[in-house]
């Protein structure tokens, strides 16, 4: 019984051994790197790097056509022919549909013929008359007859073209060649003023279109580089520019800016119409490869101006520099510093001047 309680004390007293050993080692490095009093930081080394600096403004985006008409009537009526359906392709000036135009028809024929009776009227006058004034009161009187005849002539034919107008207004044709990507009326269904029938698009001359607050409408400009990523393809990027800015913000929310970004073909991926994905715009690049750095390597002080921490012999210290292009990811450093530039081992670590470097590898 006293061996085992002899071992079981031997056995704790080992184990509290080495913690007061691995205690006792922290103390003397701790010991050993601020024995002059001045405290130390754990940071790695960084070089700049030679790279082509790219600043961009990212939006989300969907497909669409350049070319897209939804299609109505300018009168109601009932739909009476349907020429299409869902993805057939039509020429430009094509009929696509028609309302029921019996009534109207009927109207023209009206019209037309009292159109047709008041010129006969003005004829008939004017071959009875012309060479007898005499017989209505005189040339005054003659002219005052001749224009009311003119006049009447003149509003049976505006009549009559507006009933020619009235059926016009009951026919649809395709404004441009393309495909019907919707039908939204059936044979028999009356259809108002304005209501979409037929939506046509041209699916061979599409566009990525974005919306932009205002601030970063700012930076855009006609046939800057576009790169575009869908949903539907993954690791493919899509390249284009910028071809259309509006003149105005959106009509629905008045605060954001519709542009459209042309998209280059890909033999192995295909941009449908309503596909969605994201862009990205270039709107500055450096010229060529820059001394850069990592962009939250280089810091500001409170007057807004850059500076990098380096080492002076074993101590932290700022150094003030002057950057170019802050990027995406990189910014262009234009003076590097002759010394080298140190940041925190990790994001944990907030570099301070004055403070001993513990140099890390990472």
């Amino acid at each position: 019984m006293k061996k085992n309680i002899f071992k079981t004390i031997t056995h704790t007293f080992r184990k509290y051994l080495w913690v007061l050993a691995l205690i006792g080692l922290f103390l003397g490095m701790r010991w050993f790197y601020s024995r002059d009093g001045v405290q130390t930081l754990a940071v790695k080394i960084v070089t700049p790097e030679k790279k082509v600096i790219e600043k961009t403004i990212s939006a989300s985006g969907k497909v669409k056509s350049q070319n897209s008409a939804d299609l109505s009537f300018n009168t109601s009526g009932r739909v009476s022919y349907l020429g299409i359906k869902k993805g057939d392709t039509v020429k430009k000036g094509q009929l696509l549909a028609r309302l029921d135009t019996s009534i109207v028809d009927k109207n023209i024929q009206y019209y037309k013929d009292a159109r047709d009776i008041a010129v006969r009227n003005r004829e008939l006058f004017v071959q009875q008359y012309d060479s007898h004034r005499n017989s209505v009161g005189g040339d005054d009187e003659y002219n005052i007859m001749l224009r009311k005849n003119d006049e009447m002539v003149s509003q049976a034919e505006a009549a009559y073209q507006g009933q020619l107008d009235a059926i016009n207004n009951s026919y649809i044709y395709a404004s441009f060649e393309g495909v019907v990507t919707d039908v939204k009326k059936e044979l028999g269904e009356n259809a108002a003023p304005g209501e979409v029938v037929v939506k046509v698009e041209n699916l061979n001359n599409i566009i990525f279109e974005i919306a932009l607050d205002q601030e970063d409408y700012g930076y855009m400009k006609i046939g800057q580089f576009a790169k575009v990523e869908l949903d539907a393809y993954s690791n493919v990027e899509f390249t284009g520019k910028v071809t259309s800015l509006p003149l105005y913000a959106d009509g629905i929310s008045g605060t954001t800016f519709t542009i459209e970004i042309s998209l280059d073909k890909k033999e192995e991926s295909t941009p449908l119409v309503g596909m969605t994905g994201d862009a990205k715009v270039v709107v500055n690049k450096t010229e060529g490869e820059v001394s850069s750095l990592f962009y939250d390597q280089v810091l500001f002080d409170d007057n807004d101006k850059p500076y990098v921490f380096v080492l002076d012999g074993n101590l932290i210290k700022k150094q003030s520099i002057e950057i170019g292009l802050e990027g995406d990811i990189y910014t262009e450093i234009k003076t590097v510093p002759d010394k080298q530039i140190v940041v925190g081992l990790n994001d944990k670590i907030e570099v301070k001047e004055g403070y001993k470097a513990n140099i890390m590898s990472k």
